[in-house]
């Protein structure tokens, strides 16, 4: 079967349900209007996908609305402004607070002079280059900044879609981050590209846990190697 394929049959479990159902769980929950037009906004994207980083995104949203009870709004200027323990502080349900605070701070000094309309004149890959210079910003993030504010499809893989992949057998074991997200991009059809991020991170998520995986109740397991051999004792 194709990924296609696969993609079709994620597609029809999970019906037309959105990624940020969670997000907007999480900012209804602490009582804060919730915008997804704020995420694609160049320096506040940036900001989530930096407290993003090895947590859970109820953890990373948390951190985010930490953030805006804190201060307001999160822009620049109002980071510059504030002591790296007070970002410290209120980020912390993000987890790596200390190390997060640090990469805000040199974020707002450096931001302004990132020339956001000659990153959208580049090609992908320049662009993916320029924003990898920024102290905090990765391989994911990166592409998260280009599918989400750019409008450069893109295809970020995280720690959901990189154990989906391999137990798909898409990719080998030791596979790393070009490598994966190599075989993806040939894979999928490029129209394709941000609602099948979204659909592999939600099986991870859902189904295809790193403990106790729901192989039982997985829409693919037929497809999937891992799946076919997987025993719960």
């Amino acid at each position: 079967m194709s990924a296609l394929d696969i993609l079709k049959e994620l597609l029809n479990y999970y019906g037309g349900g959105s990624l940020w159902k969670e997000v907007k769980e999480v900012f209804e929950s602490e009582g804060v209007p919730w915008r997804e037009k704020d995420f694609s906004s160049p320096f506040q994207n940036l900001v989530a996908v930096i407290l993003s980083q090895n947590t859970s995104d109820r953890n990373s949203t948390r951190a985010y609305i930490g953030l805006l009870k804190k201060f307001g709004k999160i822009t620049p200027e109002t980071l510059r402004k504030a002591r790296e323990e007070e970002i410290r502080e209120a980020i912390k349900p993000g987890g790596l607070y200390n190390l997060k605070a640090k990469r805000l701070k040199e974020l707002a000094e450096v931001f302004d002079k990132i020339n956001i309309e000659k990153l959208r004149q580049m090609g992908r890959e320049e662009a993916r280059k320029e924003l990898m210079k920024i102290k905090g910003i990765g391989q994911k993030s990166a592409d998260v900044f280009l599918n989400y504010v750019l409008g450069k499809p893109s295809f970020p893989i995280d720690t959901n879609i990189k154990r989906v992949i391999k137990r798909l057998g898409w990719v080998k074991e030791g596979a790393n981050y070009e490598e994966m997200r190599r075989v993806l991009e040939n894979k999928i059809p490029k129209k394709y590209w941000r609602r099948a991020h979204e659909l592999l991170i939600r099986l991870g998520r859902d189904l295809c846990r790193p403990r106790n995986p729901k192989c039982g109740e997985c829409p693919i397991r037929e497809f999937c190697e891992f799946g076919k051999r997987y025993k719960r004792d």
